[in-house]
């Protein structure tokens, strides 16, 4: 499983400049309902994507290929219905967007719990899972006036991808190396 993350890290740091930027176009555009469900249909579409690639690239050498293949397809799936009623009302929108996030959730804690041995930094999926399901509950029960929650929640995601991507890219920051090489030192 960890090295399904390692493998290709590079998608959570675009993820996360993606989700970042989205983030702040919500928070600091006045959009209209129809380009915000545009926007949102493009970013599960391209997240969705880039799940499916990590997915078939690692299906003949990690058993738990079938976890981004389920977040690739709920990525398409709904951003696919974004552009197929890019008229959708605000709760309709909500509702889509509570459900990407709750599935995107629930992955990335189920990944943690799968790689409490082998990850330094498992908080940081932890974390990311947990701000994706309250976020998706907050999107449902607040799906009426809630739009700003959908910014907040894109730039906590986008910090925790890009803060993962840290993590598995420079294992210098990691607290075990800084013992090990301490160690080593002596």
């Amino acid at each position: 499983m960890f090295d399904l993350l390692t493998q290709d890290r590079w998608t959570f740091a675009l993820r996360g400049v993606l989700a970042l930027l989205f983030g702040a176009v919500i928070l600091f555009a006045n959009l209209t309902l129809t380009t915000l469900a545009l926007l949102f249909g493009l970013f599960a579409t391209f997240n969705g994507l880039l799940s499916l690639l990590v997915a078939f690239r690692s299906r003949g050498s990690n058993l738990r290929w079938w976890m981004p293949l389920l977040e690739g397809g709920a990525g398409l799936l709904t951003g696919a219905l974004t552009f197929f009623w890019p008229n959708l009302t605000n709760t309709v929108l909500m509702y889509l967007i509570a459900f990407w996030a709750v599935e995107i959730g629930i992955m990335e804690v189920v990944a943690a719990v799968e790689l409490q041995q082998q990850m330094e930094n498992k908080w940081l999926l932890t974390t990311g899972g947990a701000v994706s399901i309250v976020g998706s509950v907050l999107m449902y029960v607040f799906s009426a006036t809630g739009i700003w929650l959908v910014g907040v929640y894109a730039v906590l995601f986008g910090a925790l991808l890009l803060g993962l991507f840290t993590s598995l890219t420079m294992p210098a920051l990691s607290p075990r190396y800084v013992e090990i090489t301490r160690s080593i030192d002596r």
